[in-house]
């Protein structure tokens, strides 16, 4: 009876919690779409993606990068891109173009975006496979 208590007690208010959240993080949410890669294999990497927002964001109001290693690490994911100059650049029509210097020696790429605006901050994991041609 008193595990029954508790579990109402505690589960109740944590689900109204939950709840309150999705729909007010809907509300300013980002939606982050799929890369599109636009290099091979010997290139230096070049891919894109859009963003979409409820409201336009300008590029001063977005902040778009590589994401730290601590994230990488909590996601599970291989820190190797992390040492790849990749620049992200915003358009006006909410596309993200990637672009990076050096050579992309292996096909298999995985890395980890990271987006901070006011209304949050959001990660999103890309995992790559480079064509040879």
């Amino acid at each position: 009876m008193l595990l029954f208590l508790l579990n109402r007690i505690i589960a109740r208010p944590t689900f109204t919690l939950i709840l309150g959240l999705c729909f007010a993080s809907s509300a300013n949410s980002l939606e982050v779409g799929d890369l599109t890669v636009e290099s091979s294999l010997g290139d230096p990497f070049a891919a894109s993606f859009n963003i979409k927002h409820q409201q336009d964001l300008s590029e001063q109001e977005l902040i778009i990068r590589q994401a730290p290693i601590e994230i990488y690490q909590q996601m599970g994911v291989d820190t190797a891109m992390l040492y790849q100059d990749l620049r992200f650049s915003l358009g006006e029509d909410g596309q993200v173009k990637i672009t990076g210097k050096a050579p992309i020696k292996e096909p298999f790429l995985n890395f980890v975006v990271q987006v901070v605006w006011a209304e949050g901050e959001m990660v999103r994991e890309f995992t790559v496979l480079l064509d040879p041609s």
